[in-house]
């Protein structure tokens, strides 16, 4: 049993860990392809506002410059409305920065080469101020005007377009590094398998085989075995057939009994007797203290007990009723061992009775011959 414990704990070690290995890898790979759609999103999300950016600082130039140049207030309101989602989209693109790893983004924002966030909220600024004044026609406004048309023709204009393909730049090499990893999780998953075959499923495999084998082999001797065991009930079955038809062609009683007293066999003779003594039938495996009394158990046990010391005898016993009985127990033997006793009972009365007769007329005869010798002297 400890050996099968041992057996059952190694095979199921074995494919947990192949089983624990493959769902930590498919769960890393889920987790990648995951982030990948949720990067992607993200990245295309910032990108469109981004685009948006330049698209929008185009619309605010020309829907100033048209309202400036035709006095129609009914556009402020759109133009505001442009400016704060150009501003919010603004901040939310400075706030998406600090998830980038490159620094180029921020560069761009920052640093004096290109400082687009202060390029932004200078033009943001600019348009706020005409606005506010109504769109009025002074120099103030004139020369605001021009700074926002130059800055949207050229300096702003490029800069956002450089963003943008900074954006696309980050969000491209954000996606290969996540396709590289996916891609190293599933070389590493191969690999993985590759290794669990050769030195998890494989000698596991080979074990089980082995194993097969063996319980075939075991299974083989098992069914030799249950034919050597059939053939020797067959012969035990003859054996005892043979043994039933010599004790059952005779007029003696014969039984016997293991080194426990109880029955093993008997023959009809036998069976007659006790049932017509005890009043029950014989069983097989029925102890002398199931029918004997007290005072007979103890006399049939001392001649039990001396014949299973090896100790072969024969006693006259004489019942109540006149009937005499010649009892001959007999050790059984084997391997020199007593495992039990045969006992044969005949009756013997009328022999008995014969030679109480033949003692008596020859008493007779020797009192008679007496007689006549003292009448002659």
């Amino acid at each position: 049993m400890p050996n099968k414990n041992i057996e059952y704990k190694y095979i199921t070690n074995r494919y947990l860990y192949a089983i624990s290995f493959i769902a930590i890898l498919s769960v890393i790979n889920f987790c990648l392809m995951f982030f990948s759609e949720y990067s992607q999103n993200k990245f295309a999300n910032i990108i469109n506002i981004s685009g948006r950016q330049r698209m929008l600082s185009q619309r605010i130039v020309l829907h100033i410059n048209n309202t400036f140049k035709n006095s129609n207030q009914d556009s402020k309101l759109e133009i505001e409305s442009m400016i704060n989602k150009f501003s919010e989209s603004h901040e939310f693109l400075i706030n998406q920065n600090t998830t980038f790893s490159s620094s180029n983004i921020r560069d761009i924002y920052y640093e004096p080469k290109y400082n687009l966030d202060q390029k932004i909220r200078t033009f943001i600024g600019d348009c706020l101020e005409i606005i506010n004044s109504d769109f009025s026609k002074n120099k103030t406004n004139f020369i605001l005007l021009e700074k926002i048309n130059e800055s949207a023709k050229s300096d702003l204009i490029k800069t956002l377009d450089l963003s943008v393909s900074s954006y696309q730049n980050e969000s491209e090499k954000s996606i290969k590094k996540i396709l590289l990893g996916q891609t190293t999780s599933l070389i590493s998953t191969l690999i993985i398998l590759i290794l669990e075959i050769f030195f998890i499923f494989r000698p596991m495999a080979k074990n089980i085989y082995e194993k097969h084998n063996q319980l075939s082999k075991s299974y083989q001797d098992l069914k030799i075995s249950n034919l050597d065991l059939e053939t020797y009930k067959s012969e035990l079955e003859a054996e005892k057939s043979n043994l039933l038809s010599l004790i059952e062609n005779t007029n003696v009683s014969i039984w016997a009994v293991d080194i426990n007293y109880k029955l093993i066999i008997f023959n009809s003779i036998f069976s007659q007797r006790f049932k017509s003594n005890f009043g029950i039938s014989p069983q097989v495996n029925m102890s002398i203290e199931h029918y004997l009394n007290l005072k007979d158990y103890f006399v049939w046990k001392n001649w039990y007990d001396k014949a299973l010391d090896n100790e072969k005898f024969t006693i006259k016993s004489s019942t109540s009723d006149t009937t005499t009985e010649e009892i001959s127990f007999n050790p059984i033997l084997n391997n020199n061992r007593v495992i039990g006793v045969t006992i044969y009972s005949t009756n013997i009365t009328d022999r008995v009775n014969l030679e109480r007769e033949i003692d008596e007329k020859n008493n007779l005869l020797i009192s008679f011959k007496s007689l006549i010798e003292n009448k002659e002297n």
